[in-house]
């Protein structure tokens, strides 16, 4: 569902923000990152907990093409994460 919507963002917004609850959220970023090294997938796999982020780049020129093949996990952080970066 969040896919399908995501695949409905107009294609004049180059950045788009999906905020959404589990386990929506934790099963699209699974379903986006395949091609992720596998730390990052086991990570993601594990717990996607509460404020987690995963962010994406896609090379694509429409939004109704976004896809597992095309999608490039960039940053998977959570609140830990940052917090053991002093962030």
């Amino acid at each position: 569902t969040l896919l399908a919507q995501a695949r409905r963002i107009e294609n004049r917004h180059g950045i788009a923000l999906i905020i959404g609850h589990n386990p929506g959220t934790q099963a699209l970023a699974l379903q986006l990152a395949v091609n992720a090294p596998n730390m990052e997938l086991d990570r993601l796999a594990t717990k996607y907990p509460t404020a987690g982020l995963a962010v994406f780049d896609f090379d694509v020129e429409d939004w109704a093409q976004i896809a597992p093949d095309n999608a490039t996990l960039r940053v998977f952080a959570t609140p830990r994460s940052l917090a053991a970066r002093g962030g």
